[in-house]
């Protein structure tokens, strides 16, 4: 559409007749069409991929943090994206939408667990009727914490920053 517009410039400018700029305009329609066919097709096998990759996780717990792994990585390689996929900023935004809403399920059930893991905690220091015992264990279980932070995503549904914020909490309702 440009060149057309542009007929008479390039007459002018480069000595275009209208017969040379009519080839030279379907010439560029279709390489740009190509490239961009070539953009799509590469675009939904990336997207098919990231899909088929979270699906095929059955663990709710490694599927969630496979989700959080692939939201971070289309975030911060955005550029590369769209050079290489053609995905835009509001494609990766979107991407990233779907995948929430097609895995929120996962979040759900790795947060019960991490529910469920610290209610466990509470009740074995509740039930420690004596406060030195039980600060001492408060502290056992804080060392266990940090020392196992890696494995507890798997065990409580705990990321590093839900573990630090669960230390957080028992310890201003358990420490000295």
């Amino acid at each position: 559409t440009m060149l057309l517009e542009k007929q008479e410039h390039f007459q002018k400018a480069a000595g275009f007749t209208p017969e040379d700029i009519q080839p030279l305009v379907m010439l560029l329609i279709a390489v740009f069409s190509s490239v961009e066919d070539d953009l799509k097709k590469q675009r939904d096998a990336f997207e098919t991929k990231l899909w088929s990759q979270l699906k095929a996780v059955k663990c709710p717990k490694h599927k969630q943090n496979n989700l959080q792994q692939v939201h971070t990585m289309l975030l911060e390689k955005q550029e590369h994206l769209a050079r290489v996929v053609g995905l835009t900023s509001e494609d990766v935004q979107s991407l990233v939408m779907q995948l929430d809403a097609e895995f929120s399920s996962v979040e759900d059930a790795v947060q019960k667990k991490s529910d469920a893991f610290e209610k466990k905690l509470r009740r074995q220091l509740q039930a420690i009727e004596n406060l030195s015992f039980r600060q001492q264990k408060w502290q056992q279980m804080r060392t266990m914490l940090l020392e196992k932070q890696n494995h507890l995503l798997g065990a409580g549904g705990l990321t590093p920053e839900a573990n630090n914020t669960l230390i957080a909490r028992l310890d201003r309702d358990f420490a000295a």
